[in-house]
């Protein structure tokens, strides 16, 4: 009985020394950056420190930009150029969906009444990511999601995080702790070392750039489109009830990454949204998305892009209604104008790249 009560005991004891040599390693180490919030490296939970950034300008913040890592490069100072008194966040949410932009767009509201204007970036990323698609790399803050801190910081505390850790443990050796990303308190980013190496030369560049060499085909469904839609539908609600300009825009991805969608729920989509609320769509096969020189890989634009998107939402010229054009206003108006236009487009691209 004495042995078993010993065996009972060590049993115990490894159990809880090895809970917590894994917290303790968990603490110092941080390989999400949930911990320490003066030191970040390219492994943080963006999901997390969006939040605990924006908690120490939202006193000054009067406008937000939301939408999903491809939004980072779009940097809040541009708008100065536009609105004068712009002091705007940008929630650069990695793979984000419509659910993650209502919530961040609800959370700004409440917590900054400063908040007039949301420029709401909108892509095939949103119809292709599942809300449940997450883990505790990207767990939303506790303050959006209702969880308990106990419950929230307990979970990174005590997960094991073999790949992370491996990184973190390279970055300290390498003394490489930015993996090529600036992240600014503004909430944008920039992966300096892609873009420096673009802007030096585009053509050895692009030449090198794996992404644009894969064969495609249009397998992905896209098929989260009716929760795609009522999430627009609630943001558009959310910022009249809190008198907030919204602009929205449709992103300009790359045409490798267009090329592996199969593009019906893509544009009705773009339908419903444009009978929700008009905005600029920057989609298609354009100059721009054809052009690899505008991308740093398949999925993210150069920085480069960004400003010229911003020039035709904030035309003194007007709204532009062309639909050949690049940076079109949408509306229940001219929608079933561009959507012929993109089959049109979609059916040139197909026979070009067989």
């Amino acid at each position: 009985m004495k042995r078993y009560r010993y065996f009972i005991g060590g049993v115990f004891a490894v159990v809880f020394a090895y809970f917590l040599s894994l917290a303790l390693f968990n603490y110092v180490l941080d390989p999400i950056c949930i911990f320490h919030e003066d030191f970040r490296t390219f492994n943080q939970n963006r999901r997390f420190t969006l939040i605990e950034d924006f908690d120490k300008l939202k006193t000054d913040v009067n406008g937000i930009l939301v939408g999903s890592s491809r939004i980072g490069n779009t940097y809040p100072r541009f708008f100065k150029k536009f609105i004068s008194d712009a002091n705007f966040y940008c929630f650069s949410i990695p793979r984000g969906t419509i659910s993650d932009y209502k919530k961040v767009i609800t959370y700004a509201f409440e917590n900054s009444k400063n908040i007039k204007t949301v420029y709401l970036m909108l892509d095939e990323i949103e119809l292709r990511s599942p809300d449940d698609n997450f883990t505790l790399d990207n767990k939303m803050h506790y303050k959006i999601s209702g969880e308990s801190p106990l419950a929230f910081y307990s979970s990174y505390l005590f997960s094991f995080f073999s790949y992370k850790s491996y990184v973190t443990l390279k970055m300290w050796v390498e003394n490489d702790f930015e993996m090529g990303y600036k992240y600014y308190p503004d909430g944008s980013y920039k992966h300096y070392r892609l873009e420096d190496k673009l802007n030096k030369n585009p053509q050895q560049y692009v030449a090198n750039e794996k992404s644009f060499k894969v064969k495609r085909q249009r397998t992905n469904l896209l098929r989260h489109l009716d929760e795609s839609v009522a999430g627009v539908k609630d943001i558009v609600k959310l910022c009249k009830e809190n008198n907030a300009n919204l602009y929205i825009v449709y992103y300009p991805a790359n045409a490798h990454n267009l090329d592996s969608y199969c593009l019906d729920n893509y544009i009705n989509y773009i339908e419903a949204v444009a009978k929700l609320h008009g905005f600029w769509f920057f989609g298609g096969y354009n100059k721009i998305t054809t052009d690899d020189r505008n991308y740093l890989e398949d999925s993210h634009c150069s920085e480069k892009v960004p400003p010229l998107m911003l020039e035709k939402v904030f035309s003194k010229q007007g709204k532009d209604r062309d639909v050949k054009s690049f940076g079109v206003y949408v509306d229940s108006t001219n929608i079933d104008a561009l959507v012929r236009e993109l089959r049109e487009e979609i059916k040139l691209r197909d026979m070009a790249v067989k």
